[in-house]
């Protein structure tokens, strides 16, 4: 009987009685773990991503849109895995969402930095192209129109 060691081919070889307490035999605990719903590995340290990524925020704008999954990853230093769990779980939603609300964030603090150019100016500076998909999309996260948001200050239902 032998519990490992390595073949003439240099290919490692493991018992049946080890490969079965390693990969999930009743009575084992890779089985107990199966068992009980938990995974073998640990979860991610949300709070630590969370971080990583508002570091490479403020350290990059958002009006270059073109940015992606793997650009943030890098960037984070964080894996492109743990990053889509992190959207996934911690922030209940895709990427590509979370691009779309970083950029309709970066409308709104413009909006009322910039007072002398248009909505839609500004818009398109920010790589906003169709504009009725861009006040729609606004309006969902805002709860009121672009020209409401900047005339109230950033405070809608407060208008001056």
């Amino acid at each position: 009987m032998y519990l490992a060691g390595k073949n003439l081919y240099g290919i490692f070889r493991v018992s049946p009685a080890v490969r079965l307490f390693l990969f999930g035999a009743e009575g084992t605990p890779a089985y107990a773990i199966k068992k009980a719903g938990r995974k073998r590995h640990s979860e991610p340290d949300y709070d630590a991503i969370h971080e990583a990524v508002n570091l490479w925020i403020s350290r990059r704008s958002a009006r270059n849109a073109d940015f992606t999954i793997d650009e943030v990853s890098r960037g984070a230093l964080v894996s492109i895995s743990d990053l889509s769990r992190y959207f996934r779980f911690y922030l209940n939603k895709d990427f590509r969402t979370w691009k779309l609300d970083l950029r309709i964030n970066e409308v709104m603090e413009e909006l009322l930095i910039n007072q002398r150019d248009t909505v839609s100016v500004i818009a398109r500076k920010l790589g906003f192209v169709d504009i009725s998909n861009f006040h729609r999309r606004f309006k969902q996260i805002a709860g009121c129109t672009p020209f409401q948001w900047r005339s109230s200050g950033g405070h809608p239902g407060f208008e001056n």
